[in-house]
């Protein structure tokens, strides 16, 4: 399990229902709006919080932890956008890919990333 962007953790603990679970805050972008990613299920949490993390840096393992883990090794992710100090509110992570619209991006070490517009890459390193 890779950061999908850079951020700090703002959370890293366990919840019944879902497990291990980490919240990365990925800080307001250009245009001020904030974004969060959350993962959940998972074996191990190798970032505490207040972790400052990069862009691809390993926070997690993939597990099944949680009353909803299911019992394949799975990864829960969601992504939340907060404007003007509203809520944090859930937002289709498929419209944030540094490739684009629906353009699920693997992190590439080598890539230069804007970090100017809030964008992600997987959150699991590709094969």
């Amino acid at each position: 399990m890779i950061a999908a962007a850079g951020g700090r953790v703002r959370g890293s603990y366990y919840e019944p229902a879902y497990g291990n679970r980490i919240e990365i805050d990925h800080g307001p972008d250009a245009s001020g709006k904030h974004a969060v990613t959350v993962y959940k299920h998972l074996k191990d949490r190798l970032v505490a919080e207040g972790a400052v993390v990069a862009r691809g840096q390993q926070i997690a393992k993939l597990g099944t932890t949680g009353m909803l883990g299911g019992g394949i090794p799975h990864l829960h992710f969601e992504l939340f956008r907060q404007a003007d100090g509203q809520p944090d509110v859930p937002t289709d992570p498929h419209l944030f890919w540094v490739g684009g619209v629906g353009q699920v991006t693997c992190f590439d070490p080598m890539a230069v990333y804007d970090i100017a517009n809030f964008r992600m890459t997987y959150p699991v390193h590709c094969r």
